[in-house]
């Protein structure tokens, strides 16, 4: 019996002996070579419509849309003027919500102190 057991001991011994060693995950990652990076081309700067004639085209659209909806009545067309005015009520809040936060951060500006 000591015979059949030395042999299969001996197996027992050797096999694992001759596996590899993984041991941790991060040891065993494979290392890419760097790639190179894509550095985006910058794009050519866009060109800001100056402030006046971006107002001007706004209040000449909200003036068409205005009369069209008048000259043919629609739903298509007053849809089109109601956003319009809506985007004018928008903004007319929005300049009153920084002139009170102004007139917080510079006291002095207010001219009822």
């Amino acid at each position: 019996m000591n015979k059949a057991l030395l042999p299969l001991l001996l197996c027992c011994f050797i096999f694992p002996a001759s596996g590899k060693d993984a041991g941790w995950q991060w040891y065993n990652e494979k290392i890419n070579p760097k790639e190179k990076e894509n550095k985006p081309v910058p794009a050519a700067p866009r060109q800001e419509p100056d402030i006046m004639q971006k107002l001007a085209a706004l209040q000449t659209a909200t003036k068409r849309a205005l009369y069209e909806a008048i000259l043919y009545p629609g739903v298509d067309n007053f849809v089109k003027y109601f956003r319009l005015q809506n985007y004018w009520t928008q903004q007319a809040g929005l300049f009153t919500m920084s002139a009170r936060k102004a007139m917080l951060a510079h006291p002095e500006l207010d001219y009822n102190l």
